[in-house]
């Protein structure tokens, strides 16, 4: 390399970071100016290199362009010094170089983004999403950076830069990205092109055609997502569909289905009758073309039948696949179809509540009512949980769901029938909505449970249903008032066994006895407060959730607060439940003086 050639290239560096504007008058500028406009009498090349860096030295106006320009131009220069490349005539393209960038910002500005773009480490995300959102990225010397991070180890930063920021860059910076580009690449290589498509959209339609018949399977994955939204080039991604590697077949096939043609949906049907079709069906399931979904009800009719003709295990499975398809679709006669499937005494209980949960999840009255009958039906009574549903969804009365499934409940759990109704038992009955951040068991199952189970209310003949099947968890959640001496009997044998606001067995208890107005919850709590603290050394592990737990006493009416104070200053030891409690007191008395 010619030393004089080195010298400018670290100068362009430099002020690339350290700005434009600090190159005017700059005297080691001028001096390798007078050497290149010297050496400029025998090749001019080197008279345009000291042209532009004489006009970058001598205004300051209009710098950040020169000094790209003048980069580039000696980027091209440098890299004819190595040993290899095509021969040929050079081309100035320096005119036609410039990002749409200046060097306005400060270095303090500036800064923290180049730091996160240029380490390594974590929170450089957040810093780069920052500068996105603020603006703050559009500075030559960071141009070159963030055209570096598409190669960042961090995902997440590469194809945020590379979706996010690069594209704005706009067209100028084509030429740094084809030049770092191999079509044999790996990820980074994707990305590249990816930037690229957003930038040139059909104008770079050439390239991205080369991407996907030489590129390597990350580059072609890329290409065929580009070229999803080019309809002409629907037939080129549907060879991809017989590539040997997986990854491709499965973009081809994504790309494919976002299609509304006949031609694109005969091929995807076709996929499902190949080795892909594991797999492929979860993508045809998410299809809204209604090419595709007639297709699809056709295989699934004719599945239906070579089941009939002779069941198989590859007969079943492959129903099964087809079935999950038509999930969340509307098709002419496909209910009939799916009604037929459910019934059919022949179909293992698997694929037929397959079926019956499509019909329940379409939710008109007509397949509500049919779903609610099922479990009657011969081979059918394992999808009594379905009926049930079905029964909430169409209004039934608490007293009618009791008739239609108490005997179904009392097969007990050691039958599969009343396994099942008593599983979706134990997700629909619930505490009351006050008492639920403390239910030990469904503490974290709330925000998906409240919606379906709000305004649900249980007949109480189911309370000496579950209590004679000792289901305790149902005893305290069906439980609204405590009026038979059995029923009491039961709940304080529980709590008996675990007193403790440790012990799930002794909150659910309390939250039971809370729901229910019972006339003596503070006795028992009371009770339960002062073991709980006598043995908290025991179980140190709890203290976090028996201080939580113990916020169940503002549950409770605020006249009982003199009382409770007096129980803790006398009988609490644990340093930590008893500034709870006093806590717990405090809030009570406030509460009782708004009351007063």
């Amino acid at each position: 390399m010619i030393p004089v050639l080195y010298e400018l290239y670290e100068e362009t560096k430099r002020l690339s970071v350290a700005g434009s504007d600090l190159a005017a008058g700059d005297p080691k500028l001028r001096k390798i100016t007078a050497v290149l406009t010297k050496m400029g009498e025998k090749a001019p090349v080197f008279k345009q290199l000291a042209q532009m860096t004489e006009l970058l030295v001598s205004d300051r106006d209009e710098s950040a362009e020169r000094l790209l320009s003048l980069s580039a131009l000696l980027h091209s220069v440098l890299y004819t010094q190595g040993t290899t490349g095509d021969e040929g005539e050079w081309e100035d393209q320096s005119e036609k170089l410039t990002v749409e960038a200046d060097t306005s910002l400060s270095y303090r500005a500036i800064e923290p983004l180049l730091e996160a773009l240029t380490s390594k480490g974590s929170g450089r995300l957040q810093v780069i999403e920052q500068a996105f959102q603020a603006n703050a990225y559009h500075d030559l010397r960071l141009v070159q950076p963030l055209l570096q991070a598409v190669d960042d180890s961090y995902p997440d930063i590469a194809d945020f830069v590379a979706h996010h920021m690069l594209p704005t860059l706009g067209e100028s910076i084509i030429p740094f990205l084809v030049a770092d580009y191999n079509v044999k690449g790996k990820r980074t290589d994707a990305r590249r092109l990816e930037v690229i498509s957003q930038i040139l959209s059909e104008k770079g339609l050439a390239f991205y055609r080369e991407a996907l018949h030489e590129g390597s399977f990350q580059v072609k994955i890329a290409a065929i997502s580009i070229l999803a939204d080019y309809p002409d080039e629907e037939d080129a991604i549907m060879e991809e569909t017989k590539a040997k590697k997986l990854e491709v077949r499965q973009a081809a096939y994504e790309a494919l289905v976002k299609s509304s043609s006949e031609k694109a949906a005969d091929v995807i049907l076709e996929g499902l009758s190949s080795k892909d079709n594991d797999w492929l069906i979860y993508t045809v399931a998410r299809s809204k073309s209604p090419t595709l979904n007639e297709g699809l009800f056709r295989l699934v009719k004719e599945a239906y039948e070579t089941y009939k003709e002779g069941e198989t295990k590859e007969s079943k499975r492959h129903l099964s696949l087809l079935l999950y398809g038509l999930k969340g679709k509307e098709q002419e006669n496909m209910r009939d179809l799916l009604q037929e499937i459910a019934e059919d005494e022949q179909v293992p209980a698997g694929l037929a509540r397959d079926a019956a949960t499509m019909l329940l999840e379409l939710k008109d009255e007509k397949n509500l009512l049919f779903v609610e009958q099922l479990c009657a039906k011969n081979q059918r009574s394992a999808l009594v949980d379905l009926s049930f549903q079905a029964s909430l969804h169409l209004g039934r009365t608490k007293e009618e769901v009791f008739d239609r499934y108490e005997h179904y409940v009392k097969k007990t759990r050691r039958d599969p029938v009343g396994k099942v109704i008593l599983e979706e038992l134990d997700e629909r009955v619930d505490f009351v909505p006050a008492l639920k951040p403390w239910d030990p068991i469904y503490r974290y199952y709330y925000m998906e449970n409240n919606e379906r189970n709000s305004g649900l209310e249980w007949d109480q003949r189911w309370l000496s249903l579950f209590q004679s099947l000792d289901e305790e968890q149902l005893v305290y959640r069906v439980s609204r008032s405590v009026e038979e001496e059995g029923h009491l009997q039961y709940l304080l044998a529980k709590v008996k066994k675990n007193p403790y606001f440790s012990s799930q067995r002794g909150v659910s208890v309390i939250l039971s006895l809370i729901q229910s107005n019972y006339e003596h919850t503070f006795d028992i709590m009371k009770d339960m407060l002062i073991k709980t603290d006598r043995y908290a050394d025991s179980v140190k592990f709890h203290i976090s959730s028996i201080v939580h737990n113990l916020e169940l006493f503002t549950q409770l009416s605020a006249s009982y607060a003199g009382e409770l104070e007096k129980v803790v200053q006398a009988e609490m030891k644990h340093p930590k439940l008893k500034d709870k409690m006093l806590e717990v007191v405090y809030e009570m008395k406030k509460r009782e003086e708004v009351q007063v």
